[in-house]
């Protein structure tokens, strides 16, 4: 299966450097004079100006082995086709040196190259690639709102945070991808404008989405259009105060919401979701997410997790401390299958399932939850309710057992828990997620 992966970010001057050997016929294994930065990474653009046809070309990294970086050749300004880095010669007509930088500078302008297959968008970029993955870098915040699919798709596409750039269950980790949006409008509109039944896939996954600046109410709307959307591993918190329903994630499409964190949203009116799983005939499967801290202080309700459907598919969810609601909410129904969730609810026993753990105590069930910033925070304690309650749902669907720490509950023998985080996980670490990006990216 044909993958291509390119960066996104604002470091569009990552690192100037000069060839000195190129092998192959394209594309080439690429040595330079001096060492590129180590910021350089799969996916970004080399760009080099050829004095002879007097423009630029711009090459793919698609590998890194040590000191060779593999490009593969995309387009250039003069339309000359293709040609080595080492044959492109400066004013002197020596050897011409060219510069790192990210594919893409914003999740929109990712998103605006996206086209149904067969796609070439900036020359052979795509080449009829089955898989996109987008990744972005943790150059600055990413701010931009209102990203959309471009036209129909059919190629799967994945965004996500570069593998050393996740946050790993930590709330604003230094050095790691943060999506702070600032406008009044939706962060991310997954629509699919083929027909229903497209068998295109979007991911989202590993990106820390911070509210705390957001004039809007809608985080990730998915579509009803959208029949395959995965959104995994990701952080949403901090949206606060608005005049209509409080909503980081609605999900009216087909799909899977797993091991994410959904942490203090606050509403003085109208309704306040952690997750919100519109009504409708889709089918939504929805594993392992920890929902906290989801407040109204006004006349209608909040809820950790509201189901509107019995297509509508939970196991395995931690839902705490709702203030002015319910930790699960079923407007429409539920599936029967729906079991081993854990809440904090006690006189409505919300939980759905005849597994289910109701009236979970707070200070029992995590090592820290009134510091955010805190790298323990709602990871489990010994002893909690949540450990060890849960149904083991092996590799099925794909990516369900990658939790929020990275950590593979299926590579060892663990009773699976409740919630985004296994309590047998070690502290996070950059190589804990290796496994992950594999999981989330391809599917048979």
């Amino acid at each position: 299966m044909a993958i291509t992966t390119v960066s996104i970010g604002s470091n569009q001057n990552i690192s100037t450097v000069t060839p000195s050997s190129c092998s192959g016929s394209g594309p080439w294994v690429v040595a330079f004079t001096s060492t590129p930065s180590s910021d350089v990474a799969v996916g970004d653009m080399y760009v080099s100006y050829d004095n002879n046809n007097f423009g630029n070309y711009f090459f793919l990294v698609t590998a890194i082995s040590g000191s060779n970086y593999t490009l593969k050749y995309i387009t250039d300004d003069s339309t000359m086709g293709s040609e080595s880095p080492c044959n492109l010669v400066n004013e002197e007509y020596g050897q011409a040196s060219g510069t790192f930088k990210r594919w893409f500078a914003t999740v929109t302008l990712f998103n605006d190259s996206l086209c149904s297959q067969p796609c070439s968008y900036g020359g052979n970029l795509y080449d009829g690639s089955n898989d996109i993955v987008g990744e972005m870098h943790d150059d600055s915040d990413f701010t931009e709102t209102g990203t959309y699919p471009s036209e129909a798709q059919e190629t799967d596409v994945t965004l996500t945070a570069y593998e050393a750039d996740r946050h790993l269950g930590v709330i604003g980790a230094s050095g790691k991808v943060v999506w702070k949006p600032t406008a009044n409008t939706y962060v991310l509109d997954l629509t699919d404008a083929a027909a229903e039944g497209s068998t295109a896939k979007w991911t989202v996954s590993w990106i820390e989405f911070d509210f705390s600046s957001f004039t809007g109410n809608i985080g990730i709307d998915v579509d009803p259009t959208m029949d395959r959307a995965y959104i995994t591993n990701n952080i949403f918190h901090s949206m606060s105060n608005h005049a209509n329903n409080l909503n980081p994630l609605r999900f009216s499409g087909n799909g899977y919401v797993m091991n994410n964190m959904f942490y203090n949203m606050t509403d003085n009116g109208d309704y306040a979701f952690g997750i919100n799983l519109s009504q409708g005939s889709k089918t939504v499967e929805c594993y392992n997410n920890t929902v906290y801290k989801i407040t109204n202080t006004g006349a209608d309700d909040a809820n950790g997790i509201r189901t509107g459907d019995t297509d509508h598919l939970l196991k395995n969810n931690l839902v705490m401390t709702i203030v002015g609601g319910s930790c699960y909410v079923s407007d429409g129904g539920v599936s029967a299958s729906s079991d081993y969730n854990v809440g904090s609810d006690t006189s409505a026993n919300s939980a759905f399932g005849s597994n289910s753990v109701n009236s979970a105590v707070l200070a029992d069930t995590f090592e820290e939850y009134s510091t955010a910033t805190a790298t323990d925070f709602l990871r489990l304690k010994t002893g909690s309710a949540a450990i060890g309650v849960s149904e083991d749902l092996a590799t099925t669907p794909v990516g369900v057992n990658i939790d929020l720490n990275g950590f593979d509950r299926n590579s060892v023998a663990v009773d699976w828990d409740a919630g985004c985080f296994q309590f047998t996980t070690s502290a996070p670490s950059a190589s804990s997620t290796t496994n992950a990006a594999f999981l989330l990216f391809l599917e048979v």
